[in-house]
């Protein structure tokens, strides 16, 4: 079992697999009226744990 906090749950709810690490940090950004800058850390370490924890997996890009 998981809990999150304000910032943990303004991220997860952008990884839904279809938006990049620029689009999640602007979105959580742009939600929490912080700057990008502010939000990187937390938002890079959350993505690290989660992937760590077996919760998340990095989609490949296709390029066509």
């Amino acid at each position: 079992s998981y809990r999150l906090n304000a910032v943990g749950t303004a991220i997860w709810e952008q990884c839904a697999g279809s938006a990049t690490l620029q689009e999640i940090h602007q979105a959580v950004s742009a939600r929490l009226q912080v700057s990008i800058e502010q939000v990187h850390d937390e938002v890079m370490s959350f993505i690290a744990q989660s992937s760590h924890d077996g919760l998340l997996i990095q989609a490949k890009i296709v390029r066509r």
